[in-house]
Order: structure tokens, then C-alpha cells, then sequence
């Protein structure tokens, strides 16, 4: 459905140029995300156990066709809040660019050879490199684009690196002949295949900005439109962590688990107690994500059955709630103005009640709140890292999580209770509501519903839940 997307945007824009306009692109783009969403439910429904196709280059399983509808629904909510007035902002390839983003991390998702995987993030990463850019008058958004494509081009070459060393070892790029080698080598740890993969893994986890190599995320996001910094935080995590599962999984290196480990840490660690002194909201949600993708890498390097549900689950609702934090922020600013300091949000509870309700909704589940879906999320992870007897992370990780909760709690506390602050325009209520779009308005409300029911009736929705990702 998605490539039929591509041929039709790729037909329609150059025919439609001067009479069609961004917005109307936009819902296209979302209504095709729709509709995968809905064929990738009903092939989850019919397909029992692995499927490979195109001589093993390409797999299929519930598991990546869960990962795959949540990023399609990731993609198509992020489209959700193009604004009708900022059409003449963004060019009219703006969703082809999207779809394309979406389809490189849907290849990830299913890949089953490294060579596969790297093509698909560069596909990926290109898409995102151009979104970046979008804002092409504004200086600070070119230097970061600029900044971004460099030292993403700095990752692949490590990525591709690997690969070669790997191959070079093993005779193979197929997961599934690498894994056989592995299993039939007698020599004990593999050492110039491990180092391969310890390439691979630092071009990756550079991608989805853990310690030590999360430098390039404060800066990018900072200097980004609002709605290119949510797909930033959002798009790449899905498919990228799990390729990475994919290759913990096939790969059992020990001195690569130790190497997680320590990543994990240095992420918790960081994220928590740099954002402490952060007084911009993009810089300190740059931390904020390195701090959860922390908590990932702990569930990649614990390797269990019980960690890879908890991954999934937790991937699951920081997507949910970081897309409600930033698609709420958009609503905010469409009627007020861009949000770069945390003061810019003083006093905004008393104006627009429903919209910042639904920011402090999402802030209660990032932090872990019982009994918030966040919490259920983080207390899966610690549960795992126990059961594995990784005890110094689990600790690392409750004392950092009490650390990040502060800066959490100072956002809610701007929000809800801090007086002054630069003086606003009043704008008259009707004009308000015309700023964001009804769908805008729908998915808010979807999405703060959701988290909302999880508070009233945790128990049915963890159920739920656990069901699709364990049976489905």
C-alpha cells in the first residue's frame, strides 16, 4: 500500500502542482497510512510464524508486523497535525518525503540480511535528512540539518564498516548463515565478527542517540520545527531498536552485552541528570529521550524472553506518549506562539485547559506514575534486568529514574501554577479553535483518552496488550 502511495504522489504532484496544496497531500498521506494500518491488523490476524520471502532477504512475523502497524500509526499521526495555514511553508513533497521515511523503517523492520538493513536505513536516513531541512529560511534549522547529515553520514560509514568485517569473517551478509556460523564455530567468542558488530551497534546507537553518542540530539531538535522534532524522536526509535533487537537476538556476544550494559547506564545516567539544568523544552526532551532509550538498551542487552515483550511494550507507550507531549505542544503554539523555554508556558492551564491536561497526562506517564502506562512500562524492564541479575542497572535505573522525575514535575509546575512570564496576546475563542485542524483536535483526545482509561482500568488494557504482542 505504501509504495502504491509513492507511485500515486509521485504522478500526482507534478500534475497537480499549482492546483493542489500541501494540506490536501497531507490527508492523502494519512488516509494510506490508515489503510496499511488496517491490512498490516488483518495479515497479523491470518499469519502464523516466520515467512520468508526474496531468498531470506526479507522475513515476516507477528512480532515485526506489530512493530511495523505501530510505525505506520506513528507516521500517519504525525501527519495528522499539519496545520491548513502553513501550507506555503512546506513544499508539496513533504508527505512523499514522510511515506519514504516510513517505508525505510518498515524494510528494517522485516530485514533479514545486514546489507538489507543498511540500504533501509539509508532510506530512512535520507528522508529524515530532507525533513530537517524543511525550514529552509531559517538559518539555525539549515546548520542543523547540516550537523545532522554529517554525522549521520559519520554512522553509516561505522555501520558499513561492520558490515564489510563481518562479511570478511563469515563469507555472508544473511543473519540466518551468520547465525549458523556462529553456532557451528568451535573457537569460542567470534573476534573479528564481534568487532564488527560492535561497529554496527555504535552507527546504530548513534541513530537513536544514546550515550555516549547523543551529542548531535540537543542541537538538531532545538533547531527544528516542532512537528519535524517529533518525527526526529519518534520514526527512528521504532525501527532502529528493533533491528538492533533483531541483531541481539541472532548474536549472543558477551563482551557486546557488556558493552550495552555500560551504554545503558551512561544513557540513564545522562538523561537524567543533564536535563536537570535544561531550560529549553526541545534541549530538555533531547535528554529526556536519552534517558528512555537507556532504559531500551537495558532490555537489548538482558536478551530474555520476558525483556522482549517488555521492549516492545515500552517502545509501545514511549511512542504514545511522547507523540501526545509534542502533538499537543503543536496545538499549543497554533494558537499562541513557538514554545522554546519552559517560561513560554506559564500559566497556559488557565487558557487551554484540554490541551495542557493532555501534556500533564503524558508527562505523569514518562516519568512512571503508577498506575499510568509508563509505569507498567518501566516496572516491566526492572523487572527483567532483576530476574537476569543485573543488579547495579536496576538501581542505577530507579535512583535515575527519581532524578529525571524533577524536571518532569518543574514542566507540570510551569504549566499549572507559575504566575508572570512574558505577556500573551489574547485571541478571541473562535479564532483559537480554527488554528489546529479537527483531526489535530481527534488525536489529542484519542490519545489522552487512552492513557486516561489506562489509569481507570489498568488491568484490561495491560491484558490487552500483553494478548496482541504475545498472540497476535
Amino acid at each position: 500500500m505504501l509504495l502504491l502511495g509513492i507511485v500515486t504522489f509521485s504522478i500526482a504532484i507534478p500534475l497537480c502542482y499549482n492546483t493542489v496544496n500541501t494540506f490536501h497531500y497531507t490527508r492523502l498521506a494519512v488516509i494510506i497510512f490508515i489503510i496499511s494500518v488496517v491490512e498490516g491488523v488483518s495479515i497479523i490476524n491470518i499469519c502464523e510464524g516466520d515467512i520468508s520471502i526474496y531468498c531470506s532477504l526479507v522475513f515476516q512475523s507477528d512480532r515485526t508486523l506489530f512493530m511495523e502497524v505501530l510505525l505506520f500509526i506513528v507516521g500517519s499521526i504525525c501527519l495528522m497535525t499539519f496545520n491548513p495555514e502553513e501550507s506555503s511553508e512546506y513544499p508539496k513533497e513533504y508527505s512523499l518525503v514522510v511515506i519514504f521515511s516510513v517505508i525505510g523503517g518498515s524494510i528494517i523492520l522485516s530485514s533479514n540480511d545486514l546489507i538489507t538493513i543498511y540500504l533501509s536505513t539509508e532510506l530512512q536516513s535520507f528522508a529524515l535528512y530532507i525533513i530537517a531541512a524543511l525550514s529552509r529560511d531559517s538559518l539555525r534549522s539549515v546548520q542543523a540539518s547540516v550537523k545532522y547529515f554529517i554525522l549521520g553520514a559519520w554512522s553509516s560509514a561505522f555501520i558499513l564498516l561492520g558490515v564489510g568485517i563481518i562479511y570478511t569473517s563469515t563469507g555472508s551478509t544473511s543473519l540466518v548463515s551468520m547465525s549458523d556460523w556462529i553456532s557451528s564455530t568451535s573457537t569460542g567468542p567470534f573476534s573479528n565478527a564481534g568487532l564488527g558488530l560492535i561497529f554496527i551497534y555504535c552507527g546504530y546507537l548513534f541513530k537513536v542517540s544514546a550515550a555516549p553518542f547523543h551529542n548531535w540530539a540537543p542541537d538538531v531538535y532545538q533547531n527544528t520545527p516542532t512537528v519535524v522534532t517529533m518525527m526526529l524522536i519518534t520514526i527512528p526509535k521504532v525501527s532502529i531498536i528493533a533491528a538492533l533487537f533483531t541483531l541481539t537476538n541472532k548474536f549472543i556476544d558477551t563482551n557486546v552485552i557488556y558493552a550495552l550494559l555500560v551504554v545503558s547506564v551512561a544513557s540513564i545516567v545522562i538523561g537524567a541528570v543533564t536535563g536537570l539544568v535544561q531550560t529549553q523544552l526541545r534541549r530538555l526532551m533531547a535528554f529526556s529521550t536519552i534517558n528512555h532509550v537507556g532504559f531500551i538498551v537495558l532490555c537489548l542487552s538482558i536478551g530474555a524472553e520476558s525483556s522482549s515483550n517488555a521492549l516492545i511494550f515500552y517502545v509501545f507507550q514511549y511512542s504514545l506518549s511522547t507523540i501526545l507531549i509534542w502533538i499537543s505542544i503543536i496545538a499549543y503554539e497554533a494558537s499562541e506562539r513557538s514554545v522554546n523555554y519552559l517560561s513560554d508556558l506559564r500559566q497556559s492551564f488557565s487558557k487551554y485547559s484540554l490541551v495542557t491536561f493532555s501534556i500533564v497526562i503524558s508527562l505523569f506517564s514518562i516519568i512512571g506514575l503508577p498506575p499510568i502506562v509508563g509505569f507498567i512500562a518501566k516496572m516491566n524492564v526492572l523487572w527483567s534486568s532483576v530476574e537476569e541479575g543485573a543488579y547495579v542497572n536496576f538501581m542505577i535505573a530507579i535512583m535515575s529514574s527519581v532524578v529525571s522525575a524533577s524536571y518532569y514535575l518543574k514542566i507540570i509546575k510551569i504549566i499549572m501554577f507559575d504566575e508572570g512570564g512574558s505577556k500573551m496576546i489574547e485571541i478571541p475563542q473562535r479564532i483559537r479553535r480554527s488554528n489546529i485542524s479537527p483531526l489535530h483536535a481527534y488525536t489529542i483526545s484519542t490519545g489522552t483518552a487512552f492513557i486516561s482509561l489506562f489509569i481507570l482500568d489498568s488491568e484490561f488494557l495491560i491484558n490487552s496488550i500483553e494478548l496482541a504482542i504475545l498472540t497476535i
